[in-house]
Parts: structure tokens; sequence; C-alpha cells
């Protein structure tokens, strides 16, 4: 009777231990395919990001507006006057 009880026990506990293995599997896969996703897209942004940089060194074909300046902003507008600031200093354009 006892060797048929920690049977049962340990049968059970197995049965558990099994459960508790295939839940950690199943984490592990997504997280490995969480993780690969996340990689493709940033191998995506980094193309993206040649893409764009080689475009902004083509800039430096492009006449020169005013005072050296390859871009003009919007006066009224802050965020685009930021960006002709990155533009127009960029080292990599100065010819």
């Amino acid at each position: 009777m006892q060797f048929n009880q920690s049977r049962s026990t340990l049968q059970s506990e197995l049965e558990d231990a099994t459960d508790f293995i295939i839940h950690l599997e199943e984490k592990v896969y997504k997280a490995n395919k969480t993780a690969l996703e996340v990689m493709k897209q940033l191998k995506d942004c980094k193309l993206e990001n040649k893409l764009l940089k080689d475009k902004l060194k083509g800039i430096h074909n492009v006449e020169r507006i005013e005072n050296g300046s390859y871009y003009l902003p919007c006066k009224m507008d802050e965020l685009d006057q930021k960006l002709a600031e990155f533009i127009n200093s960029y080292s990599d354009l100065r010819v």
C-alpha cells in the first residue's frame, strides 16, 4: 500500500515537472521568435539608415542656396529649423 502511494506521489511530481518544462520551452520559443523579429526589424532599419545616409550625402551635388546652406527652413517651424541645422552642418556634405 505504501509502495503504491509513493509511486503515485512520484508519478504526480513527474507530471508536474514535465508540465513545468513544457511551459518553459514554450516561453523560450516565444522569446526566440520575438528576438528573431526584432533582429529582422533592426536589419531593415540599418538598411534604411544606410539608404538615407547615401541620399543625404548626395545632397552635396545640389547647389548651395545661400550662405553656404543646402536647406532653408520655414521661419515659423522650429522642427524644420532644427532639421536645417542638421542638414547644413552635416560634415560629409561639405565639398
